[in-house]
């Protein structure tokens, strides 16, 4: 069987869903994938060191500088082109036992390899943030920051904290090998200049930045869909459905549901902006439940 993607334009971004096949005999299985919809404009920045294996292919920019000062410049797009950015870090992040890990996830399908397997840290012990500089931005244009970082085999938590300006979003890179993290509507100042701050979040032991996708878009006053719908089986009766915010100018969410593919959906609720969770219970035991 071939399965064919085909994403309308405005449709870049990170999507998880579940493949189920079910045979005549209504015997199935079912396999986790992920899908990473791209525009030709997006920057793809991988946090990582000079060792080859570790360098992503085109159109990855490899950012190897973590000294204070470090400078990557002429970053470039999806399409090959020089899109005219450039980062820097503004803190050293080679203090206090931090720098560039090397054992997070392979084989994932979300990234190259060379991608989600290495990533800058703040070690344990080191509560100070790390800052990293973005110039030459469009200041016409609002941008998405997305990020991923993933440490495999480890429990503990390392969740960072990003913040651009007023906004900030968290991911925990224990054992992670599919989440990202979504800040929406950044723009630069006149000059085209955007500031990450990284931070550990809470009683985190560490923090990590793998990657950072740069996605430009013009602000046409409409919200940005929701990324990375997930469901989670409580237990015979309850769902839980997990999503990203992917904008900041909504006024609500709907969520409908459905017993059957693409037909047939049903208002369940509506949920305030800013929402990104919902548990939906006194479900049928034994329904196949579908939902958007």
């Amino acid at each position: 069987a071939l399965l064919v993607f085909a994403p309308p334009s405005g449709s870049a971004g990170t999507y998880n869903f579940e493949l189920v096949v079910t045979d005549t005999h209504n015997a199935s299985a079912s396999v986790s994938l992920s899908a990473t919809v791209t525009s030709q404009s997006d920057v793809r920045i991988n946090f990582t060191n000079t060792t080859a294996a570790n360098l992503a292919p085109s159109p990855w920019n490899n950012f190897t500088a973590l000294a204070a000062n470090g400078t990557l410049s002429g970053l470039l797009n999806s399409s090959g082109a020089n899109s005219g950015i450039t980062i820097r870090t503004v803190s050293n992040w080679s203090v206090n036992g931090g720098g560039v890990n090397t054992t997070g996830p392979t084989g994932t399908a979300l990234y190259p390899d060379a991608v989600t397997r290495t990533s800058w840290f703040i070690n344990t012990g080191d509560n100070t943030s790390r800052t990293l500089e973005i110039t030459g931005l469009d200041p016409s244009k609002l941008y998405e920051f997305t990020f991923f970082a993933g440490r495999s085999a480890v429990g503990d938590n390392r969740t960072a904290r990003y913040t651009v300006g007023a906004k900030f979003v968290t991911l925990n890179a224990a054992s992670n090998s599919s989440n990202v993290a979504v800040i929406p509507g950044i723009k630069s100042d006149a000059t085209g200049k955007a500031t990450l701050v990284i931070t550990k979040e809470g009683t985190a032991a560490y923090a990590h930045i793998g990657s950072l996708i740069l996605r430009a878009y013009d602000d046409a006053g409409l919200p940005n869909p929701p990324l990375n719908l997930s469901a989670l089986t409580l237990d015979k009766s309850s769902i839980k459905l997990s999503w990203s915010d992917a904008s900041d100018n909504e006024t609500g969410f709907e969520l409908w549901r459905s017993t059957t593919t693409n037909t047939n959906y049903q208002l369940v609720t509506t949920l305030p902006a800013g929402s990104i969770t919902y548990t939906n219970a006194s479900l049928a035991p034994g329904t196949k439940y579908f939902y958007k």
